[in-house]
């Protein structure tokens, strides 16, 4: 295997936060997991940062583990 320099991050496996939209309807595969982002009424998206419980180091971990 050649490695071109690519980086593996943990994207997340649920896609989402909780019941909230994050930005569009809180199902997986449609938003995000680990990162708040907001919409607006014309279509832009502001990523606004992690999600506070992200930032807990045993939290993450356990979702890591998952």
């Amino acid at each position: 295997m050649h490695c071109l320099g690519g980086v593996m991050i943990h994207h997340g496996y649920t896609h989402q936060y909780s019941n909230t939209a994050n930005p569009y309807t809180a199902v997986t595969g449609d938003d995000c997991e680990f990162y708040r982002i907001t919409g607006s009424s014309d279509g832009v998206l502001t990523y606004v940062g992690p999600l506070p419980p992200d930032t807990d180091s045993n939290w993450a971990q356990g979702r890591f583990d998952s």
